[in-house]
């Protein structure tokens, strides 16, 4: 049995001009290394396997014996928890993204559909939780495009910590060029906070329109307008926030505690030794 972490994600090349030149750099040897190791591992590993658990079966060869399955969940403590956050309707309106501060973790696309949607809506907030290498360049970008003082970096905070600061936010902005699985994504609906992320990667089949918002990758101003009407959308329908929020939360109860994901697991461990 083999477990693929989502390795095969590329970045949408209309998105590398939003990095700085030392992490577009690194994603293109990851992109070259991709092509290169992933038909040796097909090849080589997939090949003699008795099942593939994949985010997406379209990922591989037809002939491999792929079935789609999600390896991520909360656990049920955790889910109950963020199922008591009440739905926030204060001012401001509140967003926030969460992550190690990496080029394709995609901060700066969100920081600048943040200022877009900031100069219509000035008293709107945008939180920043994390750390790492673009930090920096981040706090340098926000200024430049005149929200600095609406964005917020919070560093790096405890999960616990992390789970107490989506009480007093709105909206899960997660703009990640290639991510498997967030946790966060989960987290963020399972405490009834929509997600705003790119139709791509993990994020794009953990949401649907029912409790978040999924923006196309055509071009950077398309995707940085986009981004910014979803915000704008959500920030002037508290209504349809509500309800998106509530609907995210059902679906995490009902699909992703890890007692539902475990037994779903080991029913597939039992075919594979069965077979």
């Amino acid at each position: 049995m083999i477990w693929n972490g989502g390795a095969k994600d590329k970045i949408p090349s209309v998105l590398l001009k939003t990095l700085s030149l030392k992490s577009a750099m690194m994603e293109r040897i990851r992109m070259v290394s991709m092509n290169v190791l992933g038909r040796f591992t097909q090849w080589s590993v997939a090949s003699r396997a008795q099942l593939i658990l994949s985010r997406e079966a379209s990922q591989w060869s037809d002939n491999l014996p792929v079935k789609a399955f999600p390896p991520f969940g909360l656990n049920q403590k955790d889910i109950e928890r963020l199922g008591q956050l009440p739905q926030r309707q204060d001012e401001p309106f509140r967003v926030v993204s969460i992550g190690r501060f990496l080029g394709w973790k995609g901060f700066a696309l969100g920081i600048r559909a943040f200022a877009q949607f900031h100069r219509e809506h000035p008293t709107s907030e945008y939180w920043l939780i994390g750390d790492g290498p673009e930090k920096e360049g981040l706090q340098k970008l926000a200024k430049e495009l005149g929200c600095g003082d609406a964005v917020s970096f919070w560093g790096k905070l405890s999960r616990d910590q992390v789970l107490q600061r989506m009480a007093e936010v709105d909206v899960l902005m997660h703009p990640s060029f290639h991510d498997h699985w967030p946790t966060v994504v989960l987290e963020a609906m399972a405490s009834g906070r929509p997600v705003v992320c790119l139709d791509i990667g993990g994020p794009s089949l953990m949401v649907q329109e029912d409790w978040g918002i999924k923006v196309p990758v055509d071009n950077l101003s398309q995707v940085i307008n986009d981004l910014d009407q979803a915000l704008l959308q959500l920030a002037t329908n508290g209504e349809k926030r509500i309800s998106m929020g509530l609907k995210g939360r059902v679906i995490v109860s009902e699909n992703w505690s890890w007692e539902i994901i475990g037994e779903q697991m080991l029913n597939l461990y039992q075919e594979v030794i069965n077979s």
